[in-house]
């Protein structure tokens, strides 16, 4: 995968992947409010497959095997820093992200964003839980940000030094 950009074109670029086929007919409309998104916004867009996973060393593909979420997120930052080659501005949007209301959604202006997630479960006792946490379901990074080579090594380095199984 090989980022190119023309003078003409936007210089922020959105990024989505998933496998072929998709597995759900309501991601394709999370993946359309993303494209719509864009246009409203003159931004790049690129999905891609499977190919988001050629960056990655061979060594930590095997030991992700079981668990390609955890490659995806490498992958991912991966994708993005060869982007930034190309782009002032890169997003990460997984592709059941659900733009709903496109006109108000806006870019941070940082060098760097990470997404926070509101996540809602059942407690041991049957009552709702509600768990805010960081999630990198939405990522967007600048080009010269301080944040994601050390994030990108980070994850190397974690995965690399893992002599366990990798969790999920």
């Amino acid at each position: 995968m090989i980022f190119q950009r023309t003078n003409s074109m936007s210089d922020t670029l959105v990024i989505q992947s998933h496998r072929s086929p998709l597995p759900y007919l309501w991601v394709e409309q999370c993946l359309a409010s993303v494209r719509a998104w864009c246009a409203l916004n003159d931004y790049q867009y690129l999905f891609i497959g499977d190919e988001l996973f050629d960056r990655l060393p061979e060594t930590i593909q095997r030991k992700t095997a079981q668990q390609p979420v955890i490659t995806s997120d490498l992958a991912r930052l991966l994708a993005i820093k060869a982007a930034l080659q190309c782009y002032t501005c890169v997003v990460w949007l997984d592709a059941d992200f659900l733009i709903f209301k496109p006109s108000e959604f806006e870019i941070p202006d940082m060098s760097y964003a990470v997404g926070r997630e509101v996540w809602v479960q059942h407690d041991n006792n049957g009552r709702l839980r509600v768990y805010k946490k960081v999630h990198n379901a939405f990522l967007m990074f600048r080009r010269d940000n301080h944040f994601l080579d050390f994030y990108t090594e980070s994850a190397q380095r974690l995965l690399m030094h893992n002599s366990v199984a990798v969790p999920p």
